[in-house]
């Protein structure tokens, strides 16, 4: 009995189930606080702490499932032999999709519960402190569950139905694996300051003293060491990549096709909240929001949906097996369809309250369609692949309503600038795409315009400090 109770898949099902609760807390925290019952600031206090914890203790229990040779468990059967050293089975406990996945979690979990801990200053409900705080703990759950179901394989600890393989892989080595689990276990603690960056760009509260503020280019910090380590990673475990499109291969790759394509896709959300969100906060700041505000709005949405249309289409007629007609406009439907409902859905959260931002219509745009695509890529790993149309697209978005409404602070040569530069990013970028749909360049010339125009828009809005016209 007490071998089932400590039993990995209880201890993750625990971390499942309080990042769920955490999605919630502060909405339930403020409903039971007129109680002043000391049990919920326990709670409160300690939650945080519950999803990184209890994944700390399945990692700690796969290490000794190793250690031991307990060879009812799938991954020591399959890696390790009776006579394998103390050595070796450390180092292959240590190694594998499922224990970085776990190392992963740990760092994200532990940096997060710290900072909310940090933030959980004593006073007033209603402070900044404790607005930043919860915050921080909503997106926290929300960014757990989805990097549980990303991360983790379907069964990662299986007892039964299992082939032991005729000639079991020799061990990595010790001082590979000294080198590999900290900087894995440093990648998603750098994963927890991106979701404060988020936090930061989301709640309109001010920054507290007892914690220093993200820097607005947070999300370009964490993604790219993120997405290069956690995808040269995946390359390693797969060990082969056929002549085609690699990131395709990745991507439809049966076992780590869905991890990889998340990692892509959240990739990409963390460098919008810099470029899109940050640069959206600024932009009303120094502009100021004009009258007329849908013809803003309208060319904004129609401009962000060109772009995933004829982008999106591109992208995908330039994968190998998909023609330039039928069958990308067909890809591109299955993608982009729930990817648009979503981003309307945004459209409509004045509607229930959440209209303390500057164009709030727009911001529930930007942000629902950054935070769908990792979400989406657990569903289809293809719609990574949009999420890099989206890199170019949410920062000039939020440019637009300033370029289209009346009585903002933008002078009509900044105006002309603005508009002209918008042009010519997008005739380059979408001749380089048109190249690319049929295969006179690769996928490797597109991302670096692709990358790059996403900066152009944070520039515009911060190049110029005296520019109140």
């Amino acid at each position: 009995m007490a071998g089932v109770l400590l039993s990995p898949e209880w201890f993750a099902f625990a971390s499942l189930i309080s990042g769920a609760i955490l999605v919630f807390w502060p909405m339930i925290h403020m409903r039971l606080k007129g109680e002043h019952h000391p049990l919920w600031s326990k709670i409160d206090h300690y939650l945080p702490w519950v999803p990184g914890l209890s994944i700390f203790i399945v990692w700690l229990l796969d290490i000794i499932a190793h250690l031991t040779l307990d060879m009812d468990q799938q991954r020591v059967a399959t890696r390790l032999t009776e006579d394998s050293s103390i050595i070796s089975r450390l180092a292959v406990a240590l190694t594998g999709w499922t224990s970085w996945a776990l190392l992963v979690m740990v760092g994200f979990g532990a940096h997060l519960a710290m900072t909310v801990t940090v933030l959980d200053q004593k006073g007033e409900i209603a402070g900044d402190g404790h607005r930043i705080h919860d915050t921080a703990i909503t997106w926290f759950g929300v960014f757990w569950l989805m990097m549980m179901f990303a991360l983790m394989p379907a069964d990662p600890f299986q007892h039964s139905n299992f082939e032991i393989p005729s000639q079991i892989p020799p061990p990595p080595s010790m001082w590979d694996v000294l080198l590999m689990t900290p900087t894995i276990l440093l990648a998603g603690w750098m994963i927890g300051f991106g979701i404060l960056h988020l936090a930061d760009c989301t709640c309109t509260a001010h920054w507290p003293d007892s914690i220093s503020r993200p820097h607005p280019a947070t999300g370009w910090f964490v993604a790219l060491p993120v997405a290069g380590i956690l995808l040269g990673f995946t390359l390693e475990d797969l060990n082969t990549v056929s002549d085609g499109m690699a990131l395709t291969d990745l991507i439809l790759d049966e076992v780590h096709g869905r991890r990889t394509a998340f990692l892509l896709a959240f990739s990409g959300t963390l460098i919008l909240t810099s470029c899109a969100l940050q640069t959206s906060i600024v932009s009303s700041h120094r502009t100021r929001v004009g009258t007329g505000r849908w013809k803003g709005l309208a060319a904004s949405v129609t401009h962000t949906l060109f772009w995933i249309l004829f982008a999106g289409w591109a992208i995908l007629s330039g994968l190998p097996g998909v023609d330039t007609s039928w069958g990308a406009i067909s890809l591109l439907a299955r993608l982009t369809t729930p990817l648009i409902l979503i981003g309307a859905i945004g459209l409509l959260i004045p509607q229930i309250g959440f209209d303390d931002k500057a164009r709030p219509e727009l911001w529930g745009w930007t942000l629902l369609l950054m935070l769908a695509t990792p979400a989406l890529a657990l569903w289809e790993p293809r719609t990574a692949l949009i999420s890099l149309v989206l890199l170019p697209a949410l920062p000039m978005g939020v440019l637009i309503p300033a370029i289209f409404e009346s009585d903002v602070r933008l002078s009509k040569k900044r105006r002309a600038n603005w508009t002209i530069t918008i042009l010519v990013v997008d005739i380059f970028i979408f001749s380089a795409l048109l190249l690319f749909a049929f295969d006179y360049i690769g996928m490797i010339a597109v991302i670096p315009g692709l990358l790059f125009s996403t900066l152009i828009p944070g520039i515009m809005v911060h190049a110029w400090p005296e520019h109140i016209d």
